[in-house]
């Protein structure tokens, strides 16, 4: 491994990290604890690195972040069910792959979550400006600046930085301060 690589790399994150807003994070987090006290759903969707910070999120939520002997979040990602995912790409083509879910699971006031380094990815272009026309909640955690999606999302997270690995990681620390911190809601809620 290169030395010289691994600290300006780790310089690059760090610079990349201070960015994050707290006041991005809080409304993300206001906006799914509302959605918790009225019982709606919580859909989150991602792309290659995103999907998988899109499904640790959703298990975060459903698991790590509930409270056992309380209702809990009633959250799913829509990377999850492959055998959806594809015959909806198979049928309607990849583009529509989480707009099709949404029809079959969003209704108003729910809240929906497209991760995405670039914010550019045409399948959540399309399931952000449907999940609008719905009244969904609609949350953008994007990098590269922004990209279509933060231009339409409600609610947004956006980092300037262009490395993915670094976009992925910062996201990624996001989504955990929003799971541990809802941990902590429940354990100081009466």
């Amino acid at each position: 491994m290169n030395r010289e690589f691994t600290k300006e790399y780790s310089k690059k994150f760090i610079e990349d990290f201070e960015e994050l807003r707290i006041e991005d994070i809080e409304n993300i987090s206001n906006a799914i604890w509302q959605a918790y006290l009225e019982g709606n759903h919580i859909l989150i969707m991602g792309n290659g690195g995103s999907a998988s910070i899109a499904s640790h999120f959703a298990c975060d939520l459903g698991k790590a972040a509930s409270d056992k002997d309380k209702p809990r979040f009633r959250v799913q990602s829509m990377n999850d069910n492959i055998p959806m995912l594809t015959a909806f790409a198979n049928d309607y083509g990849y583009e529509n792959v989480f707009i099709e879910q949404l029809k079959n699971l969003a209704n108003a006031n729910d809240v929906v979550i497209a991760i995405s380094s670039s914010g550019n990815s045409e399948n959540m272009v399309r399931a952000i400006d449907y999940a609008n026309k719905i009244n969904a909640t609609t949350i953008a955690i994007t990098g590269f600046g922004g990209g279509k999606i933060s231009k339409t999302a409600k609610i947004k997270l956006i980092l300037n930085s262009t490395d993915f690995g670094i976009v992925e990681t910062i996201h990624m620390f996001a989504c955990h301060i929003l799971a541990f911190g809802f941990r902590e809601r429940f354990e100081k809620r009466v």
